[in-house]
Order: structure tokens, then sequence, then C-alpha cells
């Protein structure tokens, strides 16, 4: 594994997720540390990210500069608030569509009035208490001219840091899926007008924001859970088709959507990344993804891919026959157990761009 010391000095990318769940550390190697997203540690029950940067010695109000909020759903938000409150002298990166008139009346259209069980609502909320936080920091920013801008709102090619050589792009959403946000989400608040306010959850990721890394020559995709679309100019079409967007191809790269074929467009594979790159995931259990399919599609375009924790759709191990004749004869099923451990995947980088691998014991190479 990587010490301790490595952790902190080396550039590094970290992601967590427990099976419904997706966070991701990435340290820029300089002292500056950059959160994307959130989840919680089922044992703790604590923001992986702050549990990580914590474990090395490190204060993250000091450390981390930038806190990433790529959308909304609550497997990417929870525990985003607490992220808030300790990092307090970072900026928080939201993509613009949630900060529109459209998506707050339908954030308040929501409060109480969901179909699915409660826990699908812990999204809204958890990003209501981020504003009520951010709130008090942005009077006070605007008294101040040297402060750190509390909020920056994030669309396509939106710069989120440049220094040392590093630089990190937002890749959508683009302009063209904010507008059909604005639609969908007028079009859910007349659906729970109509139905005493009982609202469905939207399912689309049309305004999710994924990254572009340039570390120092290296390039890093993170994929958010941002989707493919038939319009052109919406999701991973509006990005691949950009004559705009970072021309650096990515080495490694955080699968979009939990390696579902939604996320899937054959061009990221060809114009964004490099030929076999490092790929790695989060698996999503509520949808059992990855499923088989997608890991068999994955496999044909990365020899190296990780996920955070075993996928449902993996099988049972071949064992010996005589092995397999004794289990049958004292076991009446057999099943894979799926632990609620938080899985783990840390890619360092060396000073010389050498790149290793370490996996926790919930982790997986596919």
């Amino acid at each position: 594994m990587t010490d301790q010391k490595d952790a902190c000095h080396s550039a590094s990318l970290t992601l967590f997720g427990p099976g419904v769940g997706e966070s991701l550390c990435l340290n820029l190697g300089n002292g500056d540390w950059f959160i994307i997203d959130s989840c919680l540690d089922p044992k703790t029950k604590k923001p992986a990210a702050i549990q990580f940067i914590e474990s090395l010695g490190l204060d993250p109000c000091e450390v981390v500069k930038g806190v990433v909020i790529s959308h909304w759903h609550d497997d990417h938000i929870r525990g985003m608030a607490d992220i808030v409150s300790i990092c307090r002298l970072a900026t928080i990166f939201i993509p613009s569509a949630l900060m529109k008139e459209e998506f707050i009346a339908l954030a308040k259209a929501y409060s109480g009035h969901w179909r699915q069980p409660s826990e699908q609502a812990s999204g809204v909320s958890e990003l209501a208490k981020v504003i009520e936080l951010l709130t008090p920091r942005l009077k006070a920013a605007g008294k101040d001219s040297s402060a750190t801008k509390p909020i920056k709102l994030m669309s396509d090619e939106t710069p989120l840091y440049r220094k040392d050589g590093v630089e990190i792009v937002s890749l959508s959403p683009s302009s063209d899926a904010i507008l059909s946000a604005m639609t969908e989400f007028n079009e859910e608040i007349q659906k729970g007008r109509s139905r005493s306010r009982i609202i469905p959850r939207p399912q689309s990721n049309l305004c999710a924001s994924a990254l572009h890394v340039n570390l120092k020559g290296v390039g890093i995709i993170l994929g958010a859970d941002l989707e493919t679309h038939s319009n052109q100019l919406i999701g991973w079409n509006a990005v691949v088709n950009s004559q705009t967007r970072p021309d650096l191809k990515a080495k490694f790269v955080k699968i979009p959507h939990h390696g579902s074929i939604t996320g899937h467009h054959d061009k990221f594979w060809t114009e964004l990344t490099e030929a076999d790159p490092v790929g790695f995931l989060t698996t999503f259990s509520r949808q059992d993804l990855p499923r088989t399919e997608d890991l068999k599609r994955l496999s044909a375009l990365t020899s190296n891919l990780y996920c955070t924790t075993v996928p449902k759709s993996v099988r049972i191990p071949k064992r010996e026959r005589e092995v397999e004749r004794q289990i049958e004869q004292v076991a009446k099923s057999r099943r894979l157990v799926y632990s609620r451990t938080l899985g783990q995947i840390t890619l360092t980088l060396d000073e010389n761009f050498e790149f290793s691998v370490d996996l926790n014991e919930a982790a997986m190479k596919v």
C-alpha cells in the first residue's frame, strides 16, 4: 500500500463507494485538495472524503480548496453539508441548473412529498442544508474583496482551478442541457400539482457536471453520472462534439454513471481518452450496476478496470470439482456476500508520473 507520506505529497485520486454512494478525493500534489461529491462510511456514518483526509494527519479546512457537487441525487450528495461545514475556506462548485428558480421551486415541492422511501429525498434536503450554510458566507464575501468566493456555478468549460501546471475544467452541463432541465423541473412541478403533490423523482442526469483534470500533462476525466442523450447538444454528445473542450486525452477515467450503458458514448473512448486507459467506477446496488453486459463492454475498452465494491453481476468463482461436490452436499444455496463496507480505490502518481493502484478489502479489479 502507498504509505502515508506518499499519500500526502504525491498526486493521487481516491474513489470511495459503499454500494450506494460515491465520493472522490483529488490530491493535486502541491498541497491542494479537491473533494468531488459525498458519501458516508456505513460504519462510522462520517463523510468518507473527510475521514480519509484526516487519517493522513491533514486538516480538511486547510488543504481542501474546492468542493464539487456534481449533481443532486442522494447517492452523490449524502453528507455534503458536513463537508461544506468543515471545509469553510473552500469554494463550493455547483451545476448552474441547481441554482435556477425552477429547481428551487421543485425542491420546495418535493419536500416531504416523495413517492419513494424517505431516503430518496435526502438529495434535495442535503442541498438545502448546503445553501443554508453558504448564505452567511456569501454575505460576508460581499463585504470583503479578499475573501474566497464561497460558490461558483458550473456549466460546460467552466474553469475550477489553475495553479502549478494543474488545471480543472467542467465539461458539462451544456446550455441546452440546462434549458432542458428547466423544462423537466417545471413539468415535474405540474405533475405534482395534478397528483396531490405526490411527485416522482426525476431520473435523468442532464445537468451532471463531469470534470477534466490536466495534472501537469496527465489527463483525467471524472465522468460523474453524465449520460448520453438523443439530443446532440446534451450530455456526452455535447462534450464530444465541442470544439473548445480541453484537447488532452485522459489516461485515467472515473467511468460515468456506475458503468451503465446510459453513460456510454463510443467517441468518449476514442476522442476523450488514450488507448487502454485506467478505468475505475462505483457500483450502484439499487439498480444492480454495473451489469454483466456493462462489465463485458468496459473490459473490452480497458484492461485496467476497478470497482469500489463487488458488483452484484459478478458470479461465484469456480472451484475444483471435488470442492464443488462437497459444498453442494452441505449448502442449499450459495451467493457472494455483498457487504456494506466502504470500498476504496487509490491511484497514486509518482514524480515520474508512473502510477500505482491500491485497493482495500472491499474493492476489486475486474
